[in-house]
C-alpha cells in the first residue's frame, strides 16, 4: 500500500454516522483517513482536481449527481450497485455491491494503479457525462409536463 494515500470524507454527517465513526475509530490506517464535513462548492471542487479517485458507496441513490460531477472533471469512479447508479454509471465506473466493503477496496485499490483501467474508465466517464445536461433535463421534464396535461 502506498503509505502517501488519504482517504477524504466530506459531506456532512447523516444516518450511520456513529457507525461510521467507529469504522474509522478502529480502521488499521485511521491516521490516513481525513474527515471533512460539510464542504462548499469551491472546496469540492478542489478535492475532487486533487483526487485520483472518487468514491461512493452509496446504500440507497436516487440519481447520482456526484459521481456524474467527478466524471466530469476526468475522475475515475468507484460506486455501488444501488438504485439509479447502475443505470446512471453503466460501464464508466466500477460497480461494487452495496456493504461489500473488500469488492470496494479491492476496486480502489485498482483504479489507483492500474493505469490502462483508469485511463479507460476516465474516457467512458466524459463520454457518458455528455448524456446528461440541464438542457437534457429541462426537455424531458418540459415533455413530462406536457404529456400530463
Amino acid at each position: 500500500t502506498d503509505a502517501e494515500v488519504r482517504l477524504v470524507v466530506a459531506g456532512p454527517d447523516g444516518w450511520g454516522v456513529e457507525e461510521f465513526l467507529a469504522a474509522v475509530n478502529t480502521a488499521h490506517h485511521r491516521d490516513r483517513i481525513v474527515r471533512l464535513g460539510w464542504v462548499d462548492a469551491e472546496a469540492r471542487a478542489d478535492l475532487i482536481r486533487g483526487a485520483t479517485a472518487f468514491a461512493y458507496p452509496s446504500v440507497y441513490e436516487g440519481f447520482g449527481l456526484p459521481p456524474l460531477e467527478a466524471m466530469s472533471a476526468g475522475l475515475p469512479v468507484v460506486a455501488s450497485d444501488a438504485g439509479a447508479l447502475v443505470e446512471v454509471l453503466g460501464d464508466a465506473a466500477l460497480l461494487v455491491p452495496v456493504g461489500d466493503e473488500s469488492a470496494l477496496a479491492a476496486a480502489l485499490q485498482r483504479v489507483c494503479t492500474d493505469e490502462v483501467l483508469r485511463s479507460e474508465l476516465i474516457r467512458r466517464g466524459t463520454e457518458r457525462c455528455t448524456r446528461y445536461s440541464w438542457a437534457a433535463m429541462a426537455n424531458g421534464l418540459s415533455a413530462l409536463y406536457k404529456a400530463i396535461c
